[in-house]
C-alpha cells in the first residue's frame, strides 16, 4: 500500500538532495516519536460493539438530541456563526467569490471548552469516545465549520490543478497523533454537505508513511499549488508521500478505491460521526444549502496530538 501513496507526476524537477534528506530525518524523528500511537493499537480495543465498529470501520455513526446542548455552549455556537458570517462578508468584499479555508472555521476558547464538557451533549459523546479506548480520551479542541454553497473548489482547494469535475476533491487524512475525531452536525438539509470516510482507511496507513507524510507536511509540501507540487517532485520518489489527496491522478489505485467505497455519514441534525483521523475522509461538500457543524478532537495525551 505504502507506493500508493506516492505522489506521481509526470513532470521533471532536479533533485534536491538536501531536502531529500532533510524530510528522511523528521521522518526518523516521527517515527520514534509515534511509536504504539499511530494507528491505534488494537491492544487497546475494548470487548464491545462501538470499541469493534471503530477499529473495523474506523468510524461510529451516531444521533444525539441537541437540545441536550446548554444554554451556555449554544451562546458559543452563536458567536461563532456570528464571527464566520463576518469574516465571509469582509473576503468577498477583497477578493470576490474566493474563501480561504481559514474564514470557514471557528475556533473556542477554554470557555466554550469547559461549557461542551459540562453539557449533556458533551457528556454523551465523551462517554461513548472512552467506550473505544483502554485510553483515557478528553475533549482538546472544537472547531465550528460554517460552509455555503459551491464553495468546495474555493475552500477545499488551492490552484486550478484542482479541477471542478475532481470527484476526490478534499479527500485527505490527518496528521495528529493518538487522536479521536467528531463531527457533529447542526445545520444540514438532505445530506447536502454530509461527511464521507472510506470505512477500513485507517489501516492504509502504515506507521512508516504516516511518519513520512508528517515530515512532508511540517516542511511546507502540501499545498496543491504549482510551486510547492514542483517542490515536492524535487525530492526523492520514495518520500514523496501526501495526505492531502486532492492533486493525486484518478487512476491511483487508492482514488479508485475512495470512489467506490466511500459512504456517506451525518445527514441530518444531531448526527455524530465519531472517526479515527488517520482514515480516510472528506468534510463533504455542500451545493444547495449551507452547513453548520461541530469538529471535536479527543485525545489523551496532553500537548503531544497537536504537533
Amino acid at each position: 500500500m505504502y507506493k500508493y501513496w506516492i505522489y506521481d507526476s509526470d513532470s521533471k524537477t532536479k533533485l534536491n538532495h538536501a531536502l531529500s534528506l532533510s524530510i528522511i530525518y523528521k521522518s526518523i524523528k516521527w517515527f520514534i516519536l509515534s511509536f504504539k500511537k499511530v494507528p491505534f493499537n488494537k491492544k487497546y480495543k475494548k470487548n464491545n460493539i462501538e470499541s469493534k465498529l471503530f477499529f473495523d470501520r474506523g468510524f461510529i455513526l451516531k444521533s444525539i438530541n441537541l437540545k441536550l446542548f446548554s444554554r451556555e455552549f449554544l451562546s458559543h455556537v452563536e458567536l461563532g456563526i456570528k464571527d464566520l458570517k463576518k469574516r465571509k462578508k469582509i473576503e468577498e468584499k477583497n477578493s470576490g467569490n474566493y474563501r480561504t479555508f481559514e474564514s470557514t472555521i471557528y475556533s473556542f476558547d477554554k470557555n466554550g471548552l469547559k461549557e461542551f464538557n459540562d453539557c449533556e451533549f458533551g457528556k454523551k459523546i465523551l462517554e461513548t469516545v472512552n467506550n473505544i479506548s483502554d485510553d483515557s480520551f478528553k475533549c482538546k479542541n472544537i472547531q465550528l465549520h460554517l460552509n455555503y454553497p459551491n464553495e468546495t473548489t474555493q475552500v477545499f482547494t488551492n490552484s486550478n490543478i484542482d479541477l471542478k469535475n475532481n470527484k476526490h476533491i478534499g479527500f485527505h487524512t490527518d496528521n495528529n497523533i493518538n487522536t479521536i475525531k467528531a463531527m457533529v452536525y447542526l445545520d444540514i438539509k438532505n445530506g447536502d454537505g454530509a461527511f464521507e470516510y472510506v470505512p477500513n482507511s485507517q489501516n492504509w496507513t502504515s506507521l512508516l508513511s504516516f511518519s513520512v507524510k508528517k515530515a512532508i507536511r511540517n516542511s511546507g509540501l502540501m499545498p496543491s499549488n504549482i510551486e510547492t507540487l514542483n517542490k515536492l517532485n524535487s525530492v526523492w520518489k520514495f518520500i514523496r508521500l501526501r495526505s492531502e489527496m486532492t492533486a493525486m491522478k484518478a487512476s491511483n489505485p487508492i482514488i479508485k478505491s475512495i470512489l467506490i467505497k466511500k459512504e456517506r455519514l451525518g445527514e441530518s441534525p444531531g448526527d455524530v460521526v465519531i472517526f479515527n483521523p488517520i482514515g480516510i475522509h472528506r468534510g463533504g461538500q455542500v451545493f444547495k444549502s449551507k452547513r453548520i457543524a461541530l469538529q471535536i478532537i479527543f485525545s489523551p495525551e496532553e500537548k503531544i496530538w497537536a504537533i
